[in-house]
């Protein structure tokens, strides 16, 4: 069944607004529904939206702000090519993790790897070259 509850018109061309006195407003339903030809804007001073599962699906998506917050139990992400652009990336975590099927490469203008404890590389093959100096120094030098 369908009630009407009011009959609005309008002049050609001129926006509808829709608005309540006690300056709130209420859509509830079942199921609720925004469907625009061309454009869908919302704008608030605070926006929130909960579900018990949410999917958002775009050909391009954009999120910007000076500032972003993502909390999730778990975070996965498949995509083809991922690229992080910024200053400085850091990442703390207990244990990390990574596997390559391929070739990993690393470009840096200086590196420096850290280990509190022992550092172990391991290959079937280990080429060291350096253009002026290769320096091994510890207590305690063993090879091969």
């Amino acid at each position: 069944d369908w009630v009407v509850l009011a009959v609005v018109s309008r002049p050609a061309g001129k926006s509808l607004a829709v608005g309540d006195p006690s300056r709130r407003l209420l859509f509830r339903g079942r199921s609720v529904r925004l469907v625009a030809e061309d454009d869908l804007s919302m704008q608030a001073r605070h926006a929130r939206l909960e579900a018990e599962e949410a999917t958002i699906a775009g050909k391009r998506l954009t999120l910007a702000g000076t500032a972003m917050t993502l909390a999730a139990g778990t975070l996965r992400a498949a995509a083809s090519v991922i690229e992080n652009v910024a200053e400085r990336i850091v990442t703390r975590a207990e244990r990390h993790v990574r596997h390559v099927a391929g070739r990993e490469d690393v470009h840096a203008g200086e590196m420096a790897i850290v280990a509190d404890g022992t550092l172990d590389v391991r290959a079937n093959g280990v080429a060291m070259v350096g253009q002026k100096m290769v320096k091994i120094d510890g207590d305690q030098v063993q090879l091969g």
